[in-house]
């Protein structure tokens, strides 16, 4: 019998082994590329759904938007009409203050006082009137009233100057009355 030789046996051998690296290679290029696709698919999603809400945002942000500025007006009628409510109430505390401080030195003098040209300084707070007095006695007792601790008690700062003598023995002070916060609040 004649023997056989086989010299394709090697190469068969060699042929199977590259054919066997071939499939480990290809199956590790489909599980790469798997992934590759996987991810690519995700990041779509992704991307997809990120749109989505950005524009979902918008449209929120375009309304809120259009709120605001249809309310715009509303606001600024609101603040001009919290502006005036601030102005009125302090003119009517400045007038009930110097109300106050009027009818206070009025209350305080005999029928032979006179108050007049009275005056407001508003900036300063500062309430400006004249005295007139009959005689150097009648003056003598002005002096001592605005001088009392009653007078000292509410209205601290009060000053007193131009005094003047009449042709007909009258005599006349300025008076000045610092009208303060406690005053106008009461």
């Amino acid at each position: 019998m004649p023997r056989s030789v086989n010299f394709a046996r090697e190469q068969r051998k060699q042929l199977a082994s590259i054919q066997e690296r071939d499939r480990a290679l290809l199956i590790k290029i489909g599980i790469a590329f798997g992934l590759i696709v996987a991810l690519s698919v995700g990041a779509l999603i992704t991307n997809w759904m990120m749109g989505r809400n950005l524009k979902e945002l918008e449209s929120q942000q375009l309304a809120t938007k259009q709120t605001i500025q249809s309310q715009a007006s509303q606001e600024i009628s609101y603040l001009t009409f919290v502006e005036k409510l601030k102005v009125l109430s302090k003119l009517f505390a400045d007038r009930k203050g110097k109300q106050e401080a009027l009818a206070f030195f009025r209350n305080l003098f005999s029928d032979d006082v006179k108050i007049a040209g009275l005056q407001y300084v508003g900036e300063d707070r500062q309430l400006l009137f004249s005295i007139r007095a009959n005689s150097i006695f009648t003056l003598d007792q002005v002096f001592d009233v605005l001088g009392s601790d009653q007078v000292k008690t509410k209205y601290p700062k009060i000053e007193k100057k131009g005094l003047r003598r009449s042709g007909d023995g009258s005599y006349s002070l300025q008076a000045t009355v610092q009208v303060g916060e406690e005053e106008i609040g009461s």
